[in-house]
């Protein structure tokens, strides 16, 4: 059954080679985000660099592009199509890691354009990740069809190989997070996935560190920790630093389901679908990456934080490349009561659907040149204001919520308030309990 499974992500493989590159189909995005179609040189296997540019591999080329979808340089070229493998950037972008599967080799890609080398051959090199402290490595189903994966650590320099896990069925994909601990997706021999078969585990940095097939010391699940379970299959995974949140793309051909899930452990109704894919395509690329803002990768957050990409295709029409950012709610104060006496109403829109808004204000002359970020005891996100703390009044009450997350307070202005109150808003979720994040302030 696993000769199924290989064979399908090898055919998925050369189809996306092939797949022209023209705009996404509309994919459903959670509330309090946006989604942007970003330039994609081809359709192509890809990793983002930190300065944007992009590295991509289509069967045949390794190249690199600016952030525009320009050509900066070919880093590598092959005499006949291979399908695509692993494929990773080393922590200090000097080189990248790309892997086929037509001979299995994995090449050290020099970023600088100054040439690639075989750096190992695994069989059937699906994934590949560095650990935080710089090690390489791969899952790879080096038998073939045997129906078992291993997971193994590439020296970068050498080649040389530490084979740490022995698992069941197909190559699934890896991750570490902050503190170096493995999390590995399982994926059923069976294809197309059944229902509920993946699972994520975690292997422990210790336990990864010290692990040697050949020493006797194979991890296998058994020493794993379960961390979600009842998935329809997983193809990729990301950890965010900031907030501890695993992202994993579920695929499944059977069903046509395809997601960017955000995981808290557990079961699927413990997780948030952080993007909800059109019917019957397919998801790939996915890449997180941390910003420098304060603002964290959730809902309603201002920009200027995190990222997630991720490619779509439906192997005919179109491939497209995919940004995903917070996207903060907006706040104006409209009608006559806006700039002097009369009836006015606060306008938000973007907020929490079915959920509501507190509004608060503040003085205008007292108020910051940037917001501050406050991590309030017990809400998750970071709250964002540039209004003065001692100046703030709430208003009683809570400004229920439509559908589309717009909600209106409507007031009176009795004249000679203009230029001296600014007015911001709490967003609070469904359950008219929990703190989502905060419009700007606007001034009256």
């Amino acid at each position: 059954m696993q000769t199924q499974q290989i064979g399908a992500i090898a055919a998925l493989a050369f189809f996306s080679a092939l797949s022209p590159n023209q705009a996404s189909a509309q994919d459903s995005i959670e509330s309090g985000y946006s989604s942007a179609v970003l330039p994609y040189p081809g359709s192509s296997a890809t990793r983002t660099l930190s300065n944007g540019d992009v590295v991509t591999f289509n069967g045949t080329s390794i190249d690199r592009y600016d952030a525009s979808g320009l050509l900066i340089t070919n880093l590598g070229s092959f005499a006949s199509f291979m399908f695509s493998g692993c494929m990773a950037i080393a922590p200090d972008e000097s080189y990248a890691i790309v892997g086929e599967t037509s001979n299995n080799d994995i090449f050290k890609v020099a970023l600088d354009g100054s040439g690639m080398s075989v750096l190992a051959n695994i069989v059937f090199n699906a994934d590949a990740a560095f650990a935080p402290n710089g090690e390489l490595f791969v899952s790879a189903a080096t038998c073939g069809f045997c129906g078992f994966n291993e997971i193994i650590e590439v020296d970068v320099l050498t080649g040389a190989q530490r084979k740490i896990a022995d698992l069941d069925g197909p190559s699934g994909p890896i991750t570490f997070d902050a503190l170096g601990n493995l999390y590995y997706a399982t994926i059923d021999p069976v294809f197309p996935s059944p229902p509920a078969s993946t699972d994520v585990l975690i292997f422990m940095a210790a336990d990864v560190a010290t692990a040697d097939c050949n020493l006797g010391t194979c991890l296998t699940e058994a020493n794993a920790i379960p961390y979600a379970q009842g998935y329809d299959g997983g193809s990729a995974l990301e950890y965010d630093v900031t907030t501890g949140y695993v992202y994993m793309l579920e695929n499944n051909f059977g069903s046509g389901v395809n997601r960017v899930w955000r995981l808290t452990g557990g079961a699927p109704n413990f997780s948030d679908v952080l993007v909800e894919g059109t019917p019957s395509n397919w998801m790939s690329n996915l890449e997180f990456f941390a910003g420098a803002s304060p603002a964290t990768f959730e809902a309603y957050q201002p920009a200027g934080g995190a990222t997630l990409h991720y490619s779509s295709t439906d192997f005919g029409s179109f491939s497209a490349r995919n940004a995903v950012t917070p996207q903060r709610a907006s706040i104006a104060i409209t009608g006559p009561g806006a700039t002097g006496p009369g009836p006015g109403a606060v306008e938000i829109t973007g907020g929490v659907p079915g959920g509501a808004a507190l509004l608060f204000y503040g003085s205008t002359t007292l108020k910051s040149m940037s917001e501050t970020a406050y991590s309030l005891a017990g809400i998750a996100p970071p709250i964002f204001s540039d209004l003065h703390l001692g100046s703030l009044t709430v208003l009683p009450g809570m400004i229920m919520s439509d559908g589309l997350g717009a909600s209106s307070y409507a007031f009176t202005n009795p004249g000679g308030l203009n230029g001296l109150i600014s007015v911001q808003a709490l967003l609070i979720d469904e359950g008219l309990v929990v703190v989502r994040g905060a419009t700007p302030s606007v001034d009256l």
